[in-house]
């Protein structure tokens, strides 16, 4: 007797699954029957894609049904295909598609990948997002579709993030952009990134906590990683403690740096930017907003420089400075060796031109990077040789004998990328200070300043 070889219209058996599911669900326990359909739908669709990614003709499987032989971009397609037609429709992006996707993906990396050899790696699609900065290559797409871009990132080792621009934007083709470590995310409305992270079933990586926090009831792993991802660059791995093993609540472990892996039960860890293979997308969630700040003020004679605007991306030049009154004297001024500062730059649309953050930490001479301080503790300055978010450069005096909350600013950088509609000046630029609860806000519209544009550069006072 021969074995009956898989289906090569998955349709039908997602739908027999599916059925099987509701049946199973209509006698089940009165417990049971509260489950979302959503949550049958991606069991159902899952277990299905498992066993297609499982099998001894797996590659035939993927090549007739999905015309690809990387089994990573097979089960991203069967996942997202179960998806459409479990929420009912081509398009379809309300919560129950997300809620499939995710389950479904969830069950192929534990069924599908698992003792492969290795980690996992995940890499994430972040719809109107920008990432620039630390770029290694870039080229032109010949066709519109960011997954060519994110499908060449998974094929280089060396890449850890990407980013994709559409068409009209830098040139009239697409545009894809590689990355070997991962910069901060930034909203823009034409450009499409993404993030490779590793996931380790049953590993711990211990140590390097810069903090923790206790997850929601029922929260996976999934939503450690995601907040690990979120506050990237500065956090490069992540460890997720299972319930009842650290308290009655999960918890997520967020790393500056990545500690060496080792068995640990209960545990799943991984590692942001890391440049393996093999990887399953998952969606990532929506980007927080700005922390609201517990004082903003106007900075006082600012002066915005965005230059060489023509070039490359990656070599254009910032230069913002003023300064700002907070009226109020500080026992201790805000160090930005514990905190750290951004800045921001906006469009009158209020699109992101800039979102740039230098980190916290003291003057690592081996690098040449950190901050550094006067005796008194008013003056800090920073520098990186090798550039952070495209700044090199940024200096915070604080106060004097007759204004103590009086600080003069300035920041500067020679490795940008920065996207200025003309059509949308004047520009608006902040500060933040003590993790946003200072800011000091640069308003260079009408009357009191204005924008000028010249093609390569940008000048606002």
């Amino acid at each position: 007797m021969t074995n009956t070889p898989l289906t090569r219209t998955p349709s039908t058996v997602i739908s027999s699954l599916l059925t099987v599911a509701l049946l199973s669900l209509f006698f089940a326990s009165a417990a049971e029957a509260v489950k979302r359909e959503s949550e049958i739908n991606g069991t159902a669709i899952g277990l299905f894609c498992a066993a297609g990614l499982n099998s001894d003709d797996w590659k035939e499987w993927c090549t007739d049904t999905y015309m690809t032989s990387d089994k990573a971009v097979c089960a991203e397609s069967c996942c997202e295909q179960g998806a459409v037609e479990a929420a009912g429709g081509e398009g379809s992006t309300d919560d129950d598609f997300l809620d499939v996707l995710r389950i479904c993906e969830l069950l192929v990396i534990e069924h599908a990948f698992a003792g492969e050899g290795g980690p996992v790696v995940e890499t994430t699609y972040e719809g109107f997002t920008d990432r620039p900065g630390r770029d290694y290559r870039s080229f032109d797409l010949d066709q519109p579709d960011a997954r060519l871009c994110q499908s060449q990132c998974v094929i280089e080792a060396r890449c850890a993030a990407w980013s994709y621009v559409e068409p009209g934007l830098q040139g009239p083709k697409a545009r894809c952009w590689l990355k070997d470590t991962v910069p901060a995310p930034r909203q823009h409305d034409r450009v499409t990134s993404g993030v490779k992270i590793s996931v380790e079933p049953g590993m711990g990586r211990d140590g390097h906590d810069y903090r923790s926090l206790d997850l929601p009831t029922g929260s996976t792993s999934e939503f450690c990683h995601s907040i690990c991802i979120s506050e990237a660059p500065r956090c490069r791995a992540w460890t997720y403690v299972a319930p009842g093993i650290q308290g009655s609540q999960a918890r997520c472990w967020l790393k500056d740096r990545v500690p060496a892996p080792a068995e640990k039960d209960g545990r799943i860890s991984g590692v942001v930017g890391a440049q393996l293979v093999e990887f399953v997308v998952v969606p990532p969630p929506a980007p927080g907003p700005t922390p609201t700040p517990i004082r903003c003020v106007n900075v006082d004679r600012p002066r915005l420089k965005l230059q060489g605007l023509t070039r490359a991306p990656g070599s254009h030049r910032l230069t913002l400075q003023g300064a700002a009154d907070f009226s109020f004297p500080f026992q201790v001024p805000p160090d930005p060796r514990a905190s750290g500062i951004r800045i921001e730059i906006l469009d009158a649309d209020g699109a992101v031109v800039a979102d740039a953050s230098i980190p916290a930490g003291d003057f690592d001479a081996s690098r040449k990077e950190g901050w550094k301080v006067n005796r008194k503790g008013t003056a800090y300055s920073w520098q990186s040789r090798a550039g952070i978010d495209g700044l090199d450069k940024a200096s915070l005096r604080w106060g004097s004998r007759s204004d103590p909350g009086r600080i003069k600013f300035s920041v500067r950088g020679k490795r940008g990328h920065y996207l200025v509609d003309p059509a949308a000046l004047p520009l608006r630029a902040r500060l933040y200070i003590a993790g946003a609860a200072l800011c000091a806000d640069a308003a260079f519209g009408a009357p009191d300043g204005a924008c000028t544009d010249s093609g390569d550069s940008v000048r606002c006072k």
